[in-house]
């Protein structure tokens, strides 16, 4: 039996207890000094066993330190994940309890509305287009979205043209001394403000690491890489650029939710030194470390606009943990969208990229919304009009050719002319009494008194004729120039007829702009005219009958349009009747002639749909006018037209009879004074030709007065006894 307590037993075990003891110390003191992870201990238990157990080396224990430190940095910075010891990772995010929320009440029902300048026009651009902020450093990095406001003033805008190059461009100008300035100022301009997510983070640039080596120098851990190169990515298409790139201290590498951060770099033998930034467990030899690309790098934005405008741009930074906007705006980017370059060649202005590139819905929507058009399909049916015949009336609408000679010149010109007509006419009359009686006397003495009155009045009737076709041709010349000649008066029924109030769809008022005026010519019993009947050949080759309708219809004038900028659209303008230099749209104009019968009817055309389809509303009533009896179709300027052209008929006469020398053969006239019946002599002898023969056989023409002189003298005797 052995012995309890003995002396040789305690011996042992305080020798098993000094060994463990010596065992623990030395482990501890490798601990402290080895670069492995951990420290194997053996020690012995009671019955002499060996027992073993590992202690963490203080490398150890100091890289999971320094680990810790920079995970609870990262998330105290809003940076990264924390990563746990079986390789997965955790975000951490504060919270209570989770409970129901409470039942929600008291909510007032709003009375009131507001507006938001959301101007977004800008994104129904094809293809869009927009200038770069870069944000970074301007804004928190953990912030995803930014508060944009843009001012923008109209570039056709002269007072804002002037007003921004003289007193915005190139300033700090606040956002709130800017909208004082602008409205000071009278200059119109609209505002987007909007909320905009900062692009996704891009993938800069890709490398792989492997660890072919692990060893510990000078109280450091080195790892052996492969390669120590990595290379960019081309950001318009992610693919690979040729450039290559060297990994350089302060870079950082990962291995899946570990992050590291090179802290020294050995390029001779591609050894790297790392810092655990993000985790707690360092690689281990053949794992692949990736390139870590910083996911906040750019804080780019992408700010719209379209052309023709003058952009003033504020930013506001966004706490995205409370949602709460920066109190203050920025401090502004300004420029003048026609005047940007395109990226895409360096050379081409955003006016001329816009007009040749470029679909604007939102410009067209716009538009739509300044026009306020109806459509055909919002649209009210608009009232017909009601016609009175007493409001209408025929009238002569040439009148303004009498207006053009009814003037005092022109009205004495035709009183002279009226004068020598009369004058030439007692003349002429004087003047053939004058020759009757000189073919009827036989008194010398008489005889000569009449040819000498003969030949004062036909000389004072030569002089007449002249003045006569002179005033004649001068009357003529002002009737040409004025559109005169052959004219003829015209007629057309006229007068202006009421304008049916607007129609109205529940919301809004649809304005009658415009009117169709159907007329037609009718028999005297108040029947339409005999309707002709046309066959026509299809493309098929039938045939096909058409009745031609007696029915002629034409559009009167249309409202116009001018901007409003109270409103900030157009607006219809009413037509004023009380001018005489504006067409209506409620006046009629149908053409009418001596003996006709006109029936027509009106019918309204709304805004509603115009100008593509516009509704129309139901035909008036029928009105009928016929040319009144008792007005007067001929003239003072038709009479004097025609009484020109009759004398100027006699006067033409007249010319060709006095060139062919008929009027001086008429005229030559002698009284027989000799004679008891008062026969006269047609012609005188010195007007008579006679051809004589010479005795060289040539012809000569000499007046027979001539012949009888001759043969007179040499035979004064024989005509003697002959008279």
């Amino acid at each position: 039996m052995a012995n309890i307590n003995s002396f040789a037993e305690n011996i042992n075990k305080l020798v098993t207890t000094s060994n463990n003891q010596i065992s623990i110390l030395n482990g501890i003191q490798e601990s402290v000094i080895t670069d492995a992870n951990s420290v194997k201990v053996t020690v012995k238990d009671e019955d002499g066993n060996d027992y073993v157990t590992e202690i963490p080396s203080w490398n150890s224990l100091t890289k999971q330190v320094e680990a810790f430190k920079n995970s609870i940095n990262s998330i105290l910075q809003g940076k990264g994940i924390v990563s746990l010891g079986d390789g997965t990772n955790r975000t951490i995010k504060l919270s209570t309890i989770a409970y129901a929320p409470s039942k929600i009440t008291g909510i007032p029902s709003p009375t009131s509305f507001s507006i938001d300048p959301n101007w977004w026009f800008e994104d129904l651009m094809y293809p869009s287009s927009y200038v770069t902020v870069d944000l970074l450093g301007k804004i928190d990095n953990s912030s995803d979205r930014v508060l944009v406001n843009r001012v923008i003033l109209d570039y056709r805008d002269t007072n804002a043209i002037n007003l921004y190059n003289n007193s915005i461009y190139g300033s700090n100008i606040s956002y709130e001394n800017l909208i004082v300035l602008l409205t000071n100022n009278n200059v119109t301009y609209t505002q987007d403000e909007e909320i905009l997510d900062l692009p996704l983070s891009k993938v800069n640039y890709i490398g792989k690491f492997n660890i072919t080596k692990i060893e510990f120098k000078d109280g450091f851990q080195w790892y052996t890489f492969d390669t120590l190169e990595y290379k960019s990515v081309a950001r318009d298409n992610n693919t690979f650029e040729n450039s290559t790139i060297k990994l350089k201290v302060g870079d950082k590498i990962s291995k899946e939710d570990m992050l590291y951060t090179v802290t020294e770099i050995d390029e001779a033998t591609s050894k790297v030194r790392l810092t655990c930034t993000i985790g707690y467990v360092f690689p281990s030899m053949g794992d692949t470390l990736m390139f870590y690309n910083e996911p906040w790098q750019s804080k780019e934005i992408n700010v719209k606009f379209s052309n023709n405008e003058i952009d003033i741009v504020y930013f506001k930074g966004i706490n995205e943990d409370f949602n709460i906007p920066g109190n203050e705006w920025s401090d502004p980017i300004m420029f003048v969208t026609n005047d940007l370059i395109y990226s895409g060649d360096d050379s081409t202005d955003f006016n001329s990229f816009y007009y040749n590139n470029i679909v604007d819905w939102g410009k067209q929507m716009i538009d739509e919304v300044k026009e306020r058009k109806i459509s055909a399909s919002r649209g009210v049916k608009p009232n017909a009009p009601v016609l009175n015949v007493s409001d209408f009336s025929v009238v002569q609408i040439n009148t303004q050719v009498n207006a053009s000679i009814d003037t005092a010149e022109v009205l004495q010109m035709k009183a002279d002319i009226e004068t020598t007509k009369s004058r030439l006419t007692s003349k002429r009359a004087a003047l053939a009494s004058q020759q009757t009686n000189l073919q009827e006397t036989t008194d010398q003495t008489e005889a000569s008194k009449l040819k000498k009155q003969i030949q004062e009045n036909t000389r004072e009737i030569e002089q007449l004729q002249t003045s006569y076709r002179t005033s004649l041709s001068t009357i003529q010349s002002i009737l040409k120039e004025n559109n005169g000649i052959d004219v003829k008066p015209k007629y057309h029924i006229r007068g202006f007829f009421q304008i049916p109030m607007p129609a109205y769809n529940g919301t809004q008022e649809q304005q009658v702009i415009g009117f169709q005026i159907a007329y037609r010519y009718i028999k005297e019993d108040s029947t339409g005219v005999d309707l002709k009947t046309y066959t026509y050949t299809d493309q098929n080759q039938g045939e096909h009958v058409g009745v031609y309708s007696d029915w002629t219809i034409y559009d009167t004038q249309v409202l116009e349009k001018e901007y409003d900028a109270e409103l900030g659209a157009f607006k219809w303008i009413q037509g004023n009747t009380s001018k005489g230099d504006e067409v209506n749209i409620n006046q009629v104009d149908i053409p009418i002639t001596k003996g006709e019968k006109v029936e027509f009817m009106i019918r309204s055309i709304s805004e509603a749909g115009y100008p593509y389809n516009p509704l129309k509303s139901d035909w008036s009533n029928k009105v009928i006018m016929e040319f009144p009896s008792n007005l007067m179709t001929a003239s003072d300027i038709e009479n004097l037209i025609t009484d020109i052209n009759d004398e100027n008929t006699s006067i033409t006469v007249e010319s060709i009879l006095d060139t062919k020398g008929v009027n001086i053969h008429l005229n030559d006239t002698v009284a027989n004074t000799n004679s008891t019946s008062g026969y006269y002599f047609k012609h005188q002898a010195k007007n008579i030709a006679v051809d004589v023969k010479n005795s060289g056989g040539s012809t000569k023409t000499v007046s027979l007065q001539d012949v009888i002189d001759v043969l007179y003298k040499d035979n004064n005797q024989i005509f003697n006894n002959l008279f």
